[in-house]
């Protein structure tokens, strides 16, 4: 199991759409609620989760619980706001911060304080050491395929 915490930033306040695509176990919170709580063996399957409110001056307690026992291992978390004109698309890692002493103003990074979601990567080394998974990590979204 692979475990990531934190918090989330979104760019414009308003009414966020949440799509969460995994193949085996996952859980998501967000503010501390569980708004995915799928804990079992399955296909790759994706659930959305509509009418979100989301304030961009407002940190979100973030957390992702993951498992994966056979098989290649899909997890993508995305958002979309129609209303806001926003796409759906992976949370980018420029909403997601490590923890809540960062400022999040201009870039969201002040030395040490604040690590852009680089953590998230980490979150996923358990498998690439023990089931070989190719990661995938650019600067505006993570994407994860494996082959076993």
């Amino acid at each position: 199991m692979a475990v990531w915490e934190g918090v989330v930033i979104p760019p414009l306040t308003g009414y966020y759409n949440i799509e969460v695509t995994a193949t085996d176990g996952c859980r998501v919170y967000l503010g501390g609620v569980a708004i995915h709580n799928q804990w079992h063996l399955k296909t790759q399957s994706s659930y959305t989760y509509s009418d979100i409110f989301l304030d961009a001056t407002e940190y979100y307690d973030f957390a992702v619980e993951f498992f994966n026992t056979e098989g290649s291992p899909v997890l993508v978390i995305s958002w979309a706001s129609p209303t806001l004109g926003i796409a759906m698309t992976p949370i980018p890692v420029s909403s997601l911060f490590h923890n809540e002493s960062c400022d999040c103003s201009g870039t969201g990074y002040i030395g040490d304080q604040c690590t852009i979601s680089r953590e998230l990567f980490s979150f996923f080394l358990f498998y690439y050491y023990f089931k070989k998974i190719l990661i995938n990590f650019t600067t505006t979204q993570i994407l994860m395929s494996a082959t076993l």
